[in-house]
């Protein structure tokens, strides 16, 4: 587990966050810069320095007002870290629309802290699966895929449904690709 927190430490300072090590008690909250509509949002939350029996009681909240529906937002999830342990957070968000939103970390005992930071909306897009026939192709094999896109509830796309099989052709000769439907009749 020490390793873990060091690698951690560690990445943290190559991406540029200042972080001091001394013998005092600490903690560092770890978290996305961006929320997403019916995704989960997981945060980092550590504790070093403390009494061996002690806990850091830790209450994360996410916050905000949807512009389009005037809705406010409030997701809160409390925890209990160990000294120098690193829990991870599990905040389950459902449908948000385009708006302000900030995460704001309470700690209330033994460590005392108050601290908000603001988090971007980013609306989930739609997705794309891709699938091949078989995981090694020789040269002169003809590679069969098929492409699935979901919304961003992962619900298949209606109007996609017809009668050309799913799966596309593609030889591979040498740098030339030959690209074309392979129909079907059910």
């Amino acid at each position: 587990m020490r390793l873990l927190i060091a690698v951690v430490l560690c990445l943290l300072h190559l991406w540029g966050v200042q972080i001091s090590v001394a013998s005092a008690e600490s903690y560092a909250i770890v978290a996305p810069d961006v929320v997403r509509p019916n995704s989960d949002y997981l945060v980092a939350v550590s504790v070093f320095n403390l009494k061996p029996e002690e806990r850091q009681d830790v209450e994360l909240t996410i916050r905000g007002r949807s512009q389009s529906s005037g809705q406010t937002i409030e997701i809160r999830h409390e925890t209990s870290v160990r000294s120098d342990q690193t829990e991870i957070v599990r905040l389950r968000i459902g449908e948000l629309g385009q708006g302000s939103y900030s995460l704001t970390a309470r700690g209330t005992f033994p460590l005392t802290f108050d601290q908000s930071q603001r988090i971007n909306y980013v609306h989930k897009g739609y997705s794309v699966f891709i699938q091949t026939d078989k995981a090694v192709y020789r040269p002169g094999n003809t590679v069969r895929f098929r492409a699935v896109v979901v919304t961003p509830n992962l619900r298949y796309d209606s109007y996609k449904k017809s009668k050309q099989n799913p799966w596309l052709s593609l030889r591979l000769n040498l740098f030339q690709i030959d690209l074309g439907p392979v129909w079907w009749d059910p």
